[in-house]
């Protein structure tokens, strides 16, 4: 029944005025030369590196090995991440670049990091720079084609859909965008930290054309969607000295309870079963998806469900 009202809600909207936040896919190539030297290098230490063993050798050894004895710098996954994560991935791809923007942007970052850090910094310019050549002509020719043939396939999973509204209209709550830009990059379709966030308008996804694959990103944006809604809240609680305990932070749970809202929400609006698992906390996130399913619903208020949910886990524990 809910499902049904959020389609009726939906389907009027055109004629209050509102115009559909669009989702489209992108396929770039800065995104996914990044992700070939980051995947190459193995920077996340996997026992196995189908990328790597593949496209590995169009970059020279010693980068290669440079890049994994300074993956603690750059890597990242589960909202936590090296010092440099940001400046070598993440602020530089919150919207389309090109290689010479984003050297430029290195070389300026690299004279605000502490003196410690300067050659690192260096080092690392010099390989993004001097390793691009090479890929833009043997690899990324390989790469597109797939990428683009993923794009056509995720965009029609969207077709004649308002998914942003859907959740507006289920969260009394504004998305902070015109629109959602799926930059869609193919080293990091498996294995890999396969959804990072870029900013409300633009997130990157690991991909390749499969229907499996193109599912799981667009379950994914759906949840994205909803962190995105109630980030404010998030952001709240992240600085809420209060939830800053020693026990709440080691086991991350502020940040399991606000992901498995999202997700728990976003199966009562689009229906099916939870299909973004938290591997690494699944029993927290197990807990939390059972407590919504009996204190969630329709119109209550994020912030006092997601205190509530928190204070009950740690009087359980």
């Amino acid at each position: 029944m809910k499902k049904i009202l959020f389609i009726a809600a939906l389907a009027v909207l055109p004629l209050a005025g509102v115009s559909q936040k669009k989702i489209t896919g992108s396929v770039e190539i800065m995104p996914n030369y990044l992700w070939h030297m980051f995947a190459s290098a193995n920077l996340w230490d996997k026992p196995e590196n189908p990328y790597g063993d593949k496209y590995g050798h169009t970059i020279p050894e010693a980068d290669r090995r440079f890049l994994y004895d300074n993956r603690e710098h750059i890597a990242w996954g589960n909202s936590r991440g090296g010092m440099l994560a940001g400046g070598m991935f993440f602020v530089p791809l919150q919207s389309e670049t090109t290689i010479e923007r984003y050297i430029a942007f290195l070389e300026e970052a690299t004279a605000s990091v502490p003196d410690s850090f300067v050659s690192l910094c260096k080092e690392l310019t010099r390989i993004m720079r001097d390793n691009y050549p090479r890929f833009e002509r043997e690899v990324w020719p390989l790469l597109e084609p797939d990428l683009l043939e993923a794009k056509e396939m995720i965009e029609a999973r969207f077709s004649g859909t308002d998914p942003i509204a859907m959740w507006e209209a289920n969260l009394g709550l504004p998305y902070p965008g015109e629109k959602k830009e799926l930059v869609l990059t193919y080293a990091n379709h498996v294995g890999l930290p396969s959804a990072n966030d870029l900013g409300p308008e633009r997130n990157n996804f690991g991909i390749i054309p499969d229907e499996r694959a193109v599912e799981w990103v667009y379950q994914t944006v759906l949840h994205e969607i909803g962190i995105y809604i109630i980030m404010p809240t998030i952001k709240k609680l992240m600085a809420d000295p209060a939830l800053q305990t020693d026990f709440l932070q080691s086991g991350n749970i502020v940040y399991v309870a606000f992901e498995t809202f999202a997700e728990k929400r976003k199966d009562d609006i689009f229906g099916g079963e939870p299909t973004v698992f938290l591997h690494q906390w699944e029993a927290e996130y197990r807990w939390f998806y059972d407590y919504y399913l009996t204190h969630d619903f329709a119109g209550a208020d994020p912030e006092t469900l997601l205190r509530s949910a928190i204070a009950e886990y740690v009087a359980t524990r």
